[in-house]
Order: structure tokens, then sequence, then C-alpha cells
């Protein structure tokens, strides 16, 4: 429970909260579970990593730049579309703690405690992390970009990066990755993703559909493309701490991933027409490019039950569903999707 004159002191702003931290070296302050931005919509648009290109700046009460939090308890706190910079973290209590669509830069992570925290949307550009605590902690599209002291993490238990977050990372070794449960091959694999040449895919399906995404899946990332789908590229934080709320976490989440992505991949089945997730992530696109690939024939009356199949009828769909017997048209499919996918420059 945060300390109430801790929170009034800090909302009165950087120069007085700091004032008041070199009067009181003695003094841990506790604002634990302080919600440093607005977080009750889930209809909100997203960019990538670290970047507010919504009209709800008026929601973003509180820009960290340059506070002294070394020291602090800010576990299980809220950082949604916050601006973090110069900001000194040293020593702090972040454990549980919710970092969503955040920019986090030259601040000072030095001997933090990120066990169980979450980082979604995230960035990370020259922050120090020399002998931060992790173990639980989930990375979902959040880069390390020019970072230091990755290697020295004190990693209590095995934590959870996705694709995108590596992909996207620069000055990242093996040494801190490997942690991650990361063999080498797959790491070097993740490495060579060509995210300058192709656009971020999101893969939208049915889990009874697993096969053929699993198989298009390896077969994307052989070709460097950089691409996300659930479960591969997701371990639920929640169930670490609050089980009860596993619904609500992994569908805010994969909200994010969709919002994040350039290219959403539709697999196009009666598993996929009679699923209330893809439903929701087809209703969740705006400006993203959809690339149907149907893997069966559908049925009519699944089509006539559909709400949201008039939506993309009218685009091209990518026509695979001998993959299984035939090489040449699942060879067929890559190839459109490669073409599709590719960055072009801008005219």
């Amino acid at each position: 429970m945060a300390n109430s004159v801790h929170i009034q002191i800090f909302a009165k702003g950087k120069d007085h909260w700091n004032e008041w931290r070199k009067r009181h070296p003695d003094i841990r302050p506790d604002l634990s579970g302080f919600e440093f931005a607005y977080i009750k919509s889930n209809l909100r648009r997203y960019a990538k990593p670290g970047l507010n290109t919504t009209t709800y700046g008026i929601f973003m009460r509180y820009n960290l730049v340059g506070f002294d939090l070394s020291n602090t308890n800010l576990s299980s706190c809220i950082f949604w579309e916050a601006i973090i910079q110069y900001t000194n973290f040293a020593g702090a209590d972040l454990s549980n703690a919710e970092f969503r669509q955040t920019w986090i830069g030259q601040t000072n992570l030095r001997a933090s405690n990120l066990c169980g925290a979450t980082f979604v949307l995230t960035s990370f550009r020259e922050v120090q992390f020399a002998f931060t605590r992790m173990g639980q902690s989930h990375f979902a599209y959040s880069p390390f970009l020019d970072c230091t002291g990755l290697e020295s993490v004190v990693h209590l238990s095995q934590s959870h990066v996705d694709f995108l977050t590596l992909a996207h990372s620069k000055l990242v070794s093996f040494a801190f990755a490997e942690h991650f449960g990361l063999s080498k091959d797959v790491f070097e694999k993740i490495s060579g993703l060509e995210v300058e040449r192709y656009k971020d895919c999101f893969i939208s399906y049915s889990t009874r559909d697993t096969h053929f995404v699993t198989t298009l899946w390896t077969a994307l990332i052989n070709c460097k493309i950089p691409v996300w789908f659930a479960p591969r590229d997701y371990r639920l934080n929640t169930p670490w701490f609050k089980k009860e709320l596993i619904d609500y976490e992994l569908s805010r989440d994969l909200y994010n991933m969709v919002d994040a992505s350039d290219v959403v991949i539709l697999i196009l089945s009666n598993g996929s027409l009679k699923s209330k997730w893809v439903e929701a992530e087809i209703r969740r696109v705006r400006d993203q490019i959809i690339l149907p690939i149907q893997i069966g024939d559908l049925d009519s009356q699944a089509i006539q039950g559909n709400t949201w199949y008039n939506s993309i009828k009218d685009y091209m769909t990518i026509d695979a569903r001998s993959w299984q017997n035939d090489e040449i048209i699942f060879r067929k499919m890559l190839a459109t999707l490669l073409y599709n996918i590719q960055k072009r420059p801008t005219t």
C-alpha cells in the first residue's frame, strides 16, 4: 500500500520531489501500486514501441523525466504511455510493475528489481541495466536499444522475451538472451531477421489450425521475416500472481500486438470463422494490411453465421487449401506473402 504522504509529495513535481529526497536520504519512498497513467480504456490505439500517436495525450498525466526514484518501492505500479527519461531507478523495487507503450531513455535501472514485471510495446534506449534482477519478467515487443549492463543482469528465474523484442534490439548478446531459454541457434536466427526489409506481422488464427500456423511461422522465420503469434511468442505473466485475470490479460496483450503490427496474416478456415479471438483481432484492425490465407473449404453455414467475414471477403485471398498434399502450393503461398510483406520506398 502506497504511502499517501509520499504520493502527495510526488504529485508536486520533479523539483519538489527531488529536493525532498535530498533532505531525507534515509527515507525509502513507497509509491507501490500507483497508476502513472490512464488505464481504464482498452479501446485505445497503439503504435510501435514507445511512440504515442494516439489522440489521447490528455491522459498522459505523468512524464517521469529527471525524477530521483532510487530505492523507491514501485512494486505493482502501472506505467501506461509514460515518458521516462533521465530518471534514476537505481535500487528501486519494480517487481510486478506493468509498462505499456512506454518510452524509457537514458535511465538508470542499476540494481533494480524487475522480477514479475511486464513490458509491452516499451522501448529501452541507452538504459543502464547493471546488476538488475529479473525473473518471470515479460518482454513483448520491447526492444533494447544501445543499452548497457545487460550481461551483468542477475536472473533469479527464467523470464520471457518474444521474437519482435530481440529482432528490433541493438547490442544484445547471447550471454543475456540465453537466460530467456533461447538456444544459440535460435538467438542467431532471431538476430538475423530483416526488420529493415520486411514489415512486422501478426498471425490471427484458430487453435484448430495450429499445425499449419506452426509450419507457416517456421517458414517465415527462415525467410527472416519478423512475425508474432500466440502462444509461441506470448507467455502470460498473470498466472504467476493473479490467475483469475488470465482472459483479461491475454485479450489486452493480443490487442496491443495487433495494433503494433504492419500486416495481419489471417488464417481463413471454418475454425477461424467460429473463433471469438479471431473476430476480436480482425475487428481491431484499422490501418494494417490484412492478408487472408484460406487453408480449407469454408462451410456456407459458418459464413452466414459469421459477423466479420463480409469485411474481408473482397480482399485478395491466398489459396492454400491443398498445402499438405502439394508442396508447390505452399511455396506459391509463401512467395505471395513475401512480396506483400516487403517494405517498399515511399515516393
